[in-house]
């Protein structure tokens, strides 16, 4: 997934990510910006891991139960700060680079009606 300039420059001046964000990367806080001027990988990487394993979760969206009782339901969890969101769902797909939560609002809406449109596939 590839992240603008402006959605890691969001992420690394979020007072609740910047700090996890500098800890992944094992650098001093005031050098994430430095790396913002490179093309730089592993902090897209990183910026998305922290986003998802340590970001605030903004919402979740949970699909109705499977007819298998073992299934988990299908779901979509945003998780992001201003400026930068990302949509992981239950079968591992992550999405993102949504500069607005109502653009992830609106993806979680499609993933949802896509879904529950397809049936589940019996073993």
């Amino acid at each position: 997934m590839l992240l603008t300039h402006e959605q890691m420059l969001a992420a690394i001046e979020s007072p609740s990510l910047r700090e996890f964000i500098a800890n992944r990367m094992e650098v001093d806080e005031h050098e994430l910006e430095a790396m913002l001027d490179e093309e730089n990988e592993s902090l897209m990487s990183t910026i998305v891991e922290v986003l998802v394993e340590d970001g605030p979760l903004v919402d979740e969206l949970v699909g109705p139960l499977p007819q298998d009782e073992d299934d988990e339901p299908f779901s979509v969890s945003i998780f992001g700060v201003d400026g930068i969101f990302v949509a992981l769902t239950s079968t591992e797909e992550l999405h993102g680079g949504f500069n607005t939560a109502q653009e992830a609002f609106d993806f979680i809406d499609r993933e949802y009606e896509r879904e529950l449109a397809s049936p589940y596939e019996d073993d």
